[in-house]
């Protein structure tokens, strides 16, 4: 078979490649400029590695490989983020990356360290020499003192590549998720995904979060056409025994997702290391969900928790309520998914102009009236019985599900709050694995009764 191409320098070096000392260079390559001497590799002190970090901001450097592929850094003029473009490459399509660089002291000297922004993931940025004109950086993975010889094009281009990680609000990145697979049902009983694969899900595309845990985004296709409908999947995956441990994250109803990077840019010397991050999975429509996860390292084995952190949900601005009194009491929720295969079972106030007549108005209602939806699924209270979620007097009240309900009405009751819904007219769908319906809802509190028309939106 073919030789693979060597893989880009500014990729995540795995531990053994990183304790290792860099081979050198045989002949440096790289003029020392009048001020500074990074012209030859060896042992170098973090002040060395500060300088560098200095001399490099606001620059741009390329080089194009005996494959024909255009490389490309930019370091920005705040001088420690780094942009790496290839937008010739033969294999996967274009691609970024977006890390930040800081000083790394290790026993044979310090280093460039980087962390990858969209990742959390660490590496380094392995420069041999640096002059005003070239930057002389090792060939990842080749032991014989290959070198890349980047040369100076100019001043930075301080923008992001559109097929690379994108800056987000608070910090976080959107990930450069993976173009996604389709129906691999080796791939998916690895990864314990098999339950979730679905028509309306069977693209599975991935990203990576704190180095080493992959996340799954499922949807109809890629990952840029989520729609609010996705499913952010990430798994505690045990390396050395090859499977799953658990499932730390399962959300649904997911457009898209950031990661931001949390702690200290530091790399001890050993092999044992903490790798913290914040997740949020925005639904779309002006709420999202957030999660801090780490991941413990010893060695090659990572385990990895998750913990759920307060999110927010969409804007009440514009509550569907024809100015009742009672029903703006409701609040706008975040849409949750029970049972192992992720269902999910929302209930939106239909919009003041009447119910719509076509899947597309359906979904233009759902995707920009995020402030409407009122209800979801829940199994907060365990055993998966179908039990329901609405915000009410300013606070989250899950209501019980009565299975005495006559035929065709769904009833849940809880704290002198009972909710019933019965479907008002035909499904629309555009997909057999979710779709609309028209409902009659009734809300009964504080003695008070009201019945208002709204739409299901369910589907696995």
């Amino acid at each position: 078979p073919p030789t693979p191409p060597a893989p880009p320098p500014a990729m995540v070096t795995p531990p053994s490649v990183a304790m290792a000392p860099p081979p050198p260079s045989p002949v440096p390559t790289a003029t020392p400029s009048a001020a500074s001497d990074f012209s030859k590799p060896g042992k170098r002190t973090l002040g060395d590695i500060e300088g560098m970090i200095a001399q490099l901001a606001d620059t741009a450097w390329e080089y194009t490989d005996d494959q024909g592929e255009k490389h490309r850094y930019d370091i920005l003029p705040e001088g420690n983020i780094a942009v790496y473009r290839n937008t010739r490459r033969k294999y996967g399509g274009d691609f970024a990356q977006v890390f930040r660089l800081f000083p790394r002291d290790t026993e044979y000297g310090a280093i460039i360290g980087a962390r990858y922004l969209d990742t959390s993931g660490y590496g380094d940025f392995p420069v041999n020499a640096l002059s005003d004109t070239v930057l002389n950086i090792q060939k990842r993975y080749v032991r014989t003192g290959e070198e890349w010889l980047f040369k100076k094009v100019g001043r930075a281009n301080t923008s992001y590549p559109a097929f690379g990680p994108q800056p987000l609000a608070d910090g976080f990145w959107k990930p450069a998720f993976g173009p996604g697979r389709e129906g691999n049902p080796l791939f998916n009983n690895r990864q314990a995904l098999y339950e979730m694969s679905s028509q309306g899900m069977k693209y599975t595309s991935s990203g990576f979060l704190a180095g080493a845990m992959p996340l799954y985004l499922l949807g109809k296709t890629t990952p840029d056409a989520c729609d609010s409908a996705c499913q952010l999947i990430v798994n505690d995956f045990d390396q050395r025994a090859n499977k799953v441990r658990k499932r730390v994250i399962n959300s649904g109803g997911v457009d898209s997702v950031g990661v931001r990077a949390e702690g200290e840019d530091f790399v001890p010397a050993s092999g044992q290391r903490q790798n913290a991050a914040s997740v949020r999975a925005f639904d779309g429509r002006g709420g999202w969900k957030e999660w801090a996860c780490a991941t413990n390292q010893n060695g090659l084995n990572f385990a990895l928790k998750c913990e759920q952190q307060t999110g927010q949900l969409p804007s009440q601005a514009g509550l569907v309520s024809d100015g009742d009194a009672f029903l703006s009491r409701l609040a706008p929720i975040t849409a949750e998914t029970v049972y192992d295969a992720g269902c999910w079972n929302e209930l939106l106030l239909a919009p003041k102009a009447g119910m719509p007549r076509t899947v597309g108005a359906m979904w233009a209602h759902y995707r920009g009236s995020g402030y409407s939806l009122i209800g979801t699924a829940t199994d907060e209270l365990g055993a998966n019985r179908g039990d329901y979620k609405i915000w009410f007097d300013g606070k989250a009240r899950v209501l019980r599900r009565d299975d005495s309900a006559p035929d065709g009405t769904n009833r849940y009751s809880s704290g002198g709050i009972t909710l019933e819904t019965v479907a008002a007219g035909e499904g629309l769908s555009d997909n057999p694995a979710y779709g609309f319906t028209p409902m009659k809802a009734t809300l009964t509190a504080s003695g008070e009764t009201r019945s208002f028309a709204a739409i299901l939106h369910s589907g696995c």
